[in-house]
């Protein structure tokens, strides 16, 4: 058998050599550890999100809850201590979800009604019935920019459809619907078929001798510009009188929303529609919760959950309200402090401008010194609370005549709307009418 080679041993004078290496190693890897525990932690500061602030009431200044918030962002700012000192914030300023423009909503509803009629020039009446009922989802959101005309001359050119293919039931609700929406003024296919235009004045003079309804408007915040059919009626709460029954357009004009809240109502009897804020997402929640000028649990966990998802240390929220200093429009900030991670919320030093804004940027830098001069020192606060507890909401309702109101009259509260963008319409009505054929007597 071929013998094992002995393996080589370390000789004596080795030993030494490396037990020095052995020992050098081990003060290098000790160093680096001091001097790391000897370096200056850099401090991170805490990010903290300045949500928009909800008006309590509509008579607030449009845009004042965005204008205040990004002032009150932009002074946590500037007085926050630096980034490697205690209490340092990174204060960012947040906007609302981007809401659905309906300007192309419009748009498609108005594509579908100059298709149809070119349809229905080609004799393809049934394809045309087809267009119309396509463009339902588009009516739906269509809703805060459609005007009642457009909804009006939808129905009415259904119902003349209608009446040529032999569906006369269906045809007279189409008919009735679109009188609903534009009560005063004739339809195109009016021009275009006697008979259509014999059923339109039969149901005008029903509709004008037939039972009433009304319908109460309320909003969260009061106050809200609410229209039916296009006619300026006033701010809510309201009741409107004199309502001939069937679907109705109702918009309420949110000073939380860029668009105002539309709704097709079923008017019969006694209606009631309440407008608010609503969403799935948990910004909106939180907002809506906060339009009752209240902060409940269910408004602090859908905080919480929001902050989460943007990895921000802190809240902030509020709520404005109007109040009256000798003779003069005054507003009111009453902000809180949210701790996303533990849940406590404390306040805000108060902020008190005029209604135009115009002394809130030094106002809110007076808050926020304050805030920082009292650092962590405030209790925190029991929910559920109330952001602002000396406002409370006007209780009284205005009753209006809708049936003698006209959207012309004078009489009418001044129609003041948000800028909408002009949308061309597709075809002109009057050369529409004559494009139109009719069959019947």
């Amino acid at each position: 058998m071929p013998s094992r080679k002995a393996m080589p041993m370390c000789p004596r004078h080795d030993l030494p050599r490396l037990m020095a290496v052995v020992v050098a190693l081990w003060f290098t890897l000790t160093g680096f550890a001091w001097a790391e525990a000897a370096a200056p932690v850099t401090k991170q500061p805490k990010v903290t999100a300045v949500l928009p602030f909800v008006p309590l009431d509509a008579g607030i200044k449009r845009g004042a809850g965005e204008t205040l918030r990004d002032l009150l962002a932009a002074e946590l700012n500037r007085q926050s201590p630096g980034a490697d000192q205690a209490g340092a914030i990174e204060a960012e300023a947040v906007s609302l979800p981007t809401e659905s423009d309906s300007a192309t909503a419009v748009a498609e509803v108005q594509s579908a009604i100059a298709a149809a009629r070119r349809e229905l020039v080609d004799g393809a009446r049934d394809q045309a019935l087809r267009t119309l009922s396509g463009a339902s989802p588009s009516v739906e959101l269509a809703l805060p920019d459609i005007e009642p005309g457009t909804l009006a001359e939808l129905h009415s050119l259904r119902a003349f459809l209608l009446f040529q293919r032999g569906r006369d039931a269906e045809a007279s609700i189409e008919l009735r619907q679109a009188i609903l929406f534009s009560p005063d003024a004739p339809l195109v296919e009016e021009r275009a078929s006697r008979r259509l235009a014999r059923e339109a004045r039969l149901l005008r003079e029903a509709l004008s001798q037939s039972a009433h309804s009304s319908l109460m408007v309320e909003s969260v915040p009061a106050g809200a510009r609410v229209e039916v059919d296009g006619r300026l009626l006033g701010v809510t709460p309201l009741v409107a009188r004199g309502l001939p029954e069937g679907r109705h357009l109702v918009r309420v004009f949110l000073p939380t929303s860029a668009l105002p809240l539309a709704r097709l109502i079923e008017v019969q009897g006694d209606a009631r529609f309440e407008a608010r804020l609503k969403g799935t997402d948990p910004l909106r929640a939180l907002l809506d919760g906060l339009a009752d000028n209240r902060l409940t649990p269910e408004a602090l966990a859908a905080a919480r959950a929001w902050a989460s998802s943007r990895n921000a240390a802190e809240i902030i929220v509020g709520a404005l309200s109007r109040e009256s200093e000798g003779g003069r429009g005054m507003v009111r900030l009453s902000a809180l402090i949210i701790d996303a991670s533990s849940g406590a919320v404390r306040r805000l030093p108060a902020a008190r401008f005029d209604a135009d804004l115009l002394s809130a940027g030094i106002e809110i830098a007076k808050s926020v010194r304050a805030l920082f001069a009292a650092g962590n020192s405030h209790a925190t606060l029991v929910l559920p609370l109330e952001l602002h507890p000396e406002w409370r909401p006007s209780a009284r309702v205005a009753e209006v005549g809708f049936a003698a109101l006209s959207p012309s009259s004078e009489d009418a509260p001044h129609r003041e709307k948000p800028a909408r963008p002009a949308v061309r319409r597709p075809i002109d009505p009057r050369r529409a009418a004559g494009a139109l054929k009719p069959r019947d007597p």
